[in-house]
């Protein structure tokens, strides 16, 4: 019966803390708990307000620093994989002086791809799209989760889990493209044979 009479006083605690903070948001404490409130209930500021702790708490642009760092060394081993598909295929027409051209040509790529995404921008875009489907209380609750002890060990540990996958995709792209390239360069390679 004593853990019950803990659960109950929980739910009853958990109730009030809604309570106050619909209060401080200028809202009617009567309102339906179990109900989302739609957006327009709710003020920008205070769920922007949310949202920022919540991004802040997650730690939102460490991961897309992250991904974006794993996208460009994805992009790096494709294009060291297709030169040396041309390379191998052109050996004869390719000088060096060639050779170093098309190097800075993917340099260039590789670098002008990067510039075009920013996590800045990025976490931007999460923060303004993140918590539309989600109520204040809701917001809330995520926040605090996020801010707690326990939530910071879930953050670490997701972006841990993020590094490694994105790590695993490169290494699994790494294992087939090689294959996948060759393949690809003696299908453009009958096509242009088959124009001539």
């Amino acid at each position: 019966m004593y853990l019950e009479e803990r659960r109950v006083a929980g739910r009853i605690e958990a109730q009030c803390k809604i309570c106050e903070r619909r209060i401080h948001l200028g809202l009617h404490p009567s309102d339906s708990l179990n109900t989302r409130m739609s957006n327009s209930e709710i003020s920008d500021s205070a769920r922007k307000a949310l949202v920022e702790r919540i991004v802040k708490a997650l730690d939102v642009a460490t991961v897309l620093d992250v991904q974006l760092l794993a996208a460009r060394d994805h992009g790096v081993q494709s294009m060291r994989i297709a030169s040396e598909e041309l390379r191998q295929g052109y050996e004869d027409l390719l000088t060096p002086e060639a050779l170093a051209a098309i190097e800075q040509v993917n340099q260039d790529l590789i670098r002008e791809l990067s510039d075009a995404c920013d996590a800045g921008q990025l976490t931007r875009v999460f923060q303004e799209e993140y918590g539309h489907a989600l109520g204040i209380e809701e917001l809330e609750q995520i926040a605090e989760y996020h801010e707690s002890p326990l939530g910071q060990k879930d953050v670490a540990a997701s972006h841990l889990a993020t590094a490694h996958m994105c790590g695993s995709f490169i290494r699994m792209h790494q294992s087939v493209a090689p294959q996948l390239h060759r393949t690809h360069r003696k299908r453009i390679e009958a096509i242009l044979s088959g124009l001539g």
